[in-house]
């Protein structure tokens, strides 16, 4: 993950780390001058890290790390720029996904995993956690099963924490029957109609042409009423397949949103990457990593709401070297060049593909 203690944002990764010209592995570093380093005394992980994440509560840049250490925290330590440090009394589990949200209370860093918060009860603290920069709270719970993935994302309530993972039921007082997917608006859980069939691993907001929706990600095949092979779509009333097809077998691990050309006319993208050889229903051969990227609404490309003429004949001004409208671009089918296939592109998202 990026990180910015200060100094500037660097890359820095977890896991078992063989550092260059230091000689030993280690559970993390930074990428610095080029080679990546291991920073700070040796009183940090002792063992392996897991997922990591960085944020700030307003005390200052942290990175977050999890693992199998118990030394000298259970299961969660940060690095503050100076020092490791323990999250209260810890964990009884690794963190799989963190993600900062404001509840209405002032933004906490909210943990999600088979976590058991060391500070709080057992039944209330299970699965997922609430650390506000100085103690854990508990958010009700996650029943029968653990928190794989978090987001932050409005689907026309405000924005609300939404978790993915592998359960039955969310909460405690009252408790919420919710299929591996449910959302917490800082008051009371709400599932997301009937869930899906199997684990949701990664989750990820993106507007795939249609606007924004919650993407999400992992081994099932059906979400809601709608069958979507390990790739499915929440607008906030219902769930529906992704339209370029799903994966016809294997997983996604995660998935991140890119923009290839920041602020340039390049639309936003999908990552996904786990365990699979095709996408879109098996039409497109993908080794495990693969990009979504938008289309449907890309044939409005005059900006104007509506699909008509005035978007072919904006389109060919622009093909043609004239003026495109603002964050339009000739290359349509965003393969780095302007051809005749960015035209055959556009022809096909005019008349309703994509």
């Amino acid at each position: 993950t990026r990180h910015d203690e200060g100094s500037g944002s660097r890359i820095y990764v977890t896991g078992l780390v063989n550092v260059p010209m230091n000689g030993w592995t280690v559970c993390y570093a930074r990428l610095t001058g080029g080679i990546f380093q291991s920073f700070g005394p040796p009183t940090g992980p002792g063992t392996w890290t897991g997922p990591a994440v960085s944020y700030n509560l307003g005390q200052g840049p942290k990175f977050l790390t999890s693992g199998g250490f118990a030394f000298p925290c259970d299961y969660v330590t940060q690095w503050n720029g100076a020092g490791w440090e323990c999250l209260g009394g810890g964990l009884g589990s690794v963190v799989n996904e963190a993600v900062v949200y404001d509840d209405g209370t002032g933004p906490s860093l909210f943990c999600v995993g088979s976590l058991i918060i060391n500070d709080l009860p057992f039944a209330s603290s299970v699965g997922i956690g609430k650390w506000t920069g100085t103690h854990w709270e508990s958010v009700g719970g996650i029943g029968n099963g653990y928190g794989e993935s978090c987001v932050v994302f409005d689907d026309g309530s405000g924005p609300e924490l939404f978790v993915g993972g592998s359960f039955t039921r969310v909460g405690t007082n009252p408790t919420v029957q919710a299929a591996n997917i449910a959302k917490w608006n800082g008051h009371r859980w709400a599932a997301l109609s009937t869930g899906t069939d199997r684990l949701v691993r990664a989750l990820a907001p993106f507007d795939d042409g249609s606007g924004m929706k919650l993407y999400a990600a992992g081994d099932f095949t059906r979400a809601g009423s709608a069958t979507a092979a390990r790739l499915a779509r929440w607008d906030g009333a219902s769930w529906s397949a992704c339209p370029a097809g799903g994966l016809p077998a294997g997983v996604v691990n995660a998935m991140i949103t890119h923009d290839p050309d920041g602020p340039g006319a390049r639309a936003t993208e999908l990552v996904l990457t786990g365990s699979f050889a095709s996408v879109g229903g098996g039409a497109v051969p993908a080794g495990n990593f693969a990009v979504l990227r938008p289309g449907v609404r890309a044939a409005d490309f005059n900006g104007d709401g509506a699909v008509d003429f005035f978007d072919y004949d904006a389109f060919v001004v622009c093909f043609e070297g004239g003026a495109c409208p603002d964050g339009k671009a000739a290359d349509f089918d965003h393969d780095g060049s302007v051809d005749f296939f960015d035209y055959d592109a556009f022809v096909a998202a005019f008349e309703g593909g994509c």
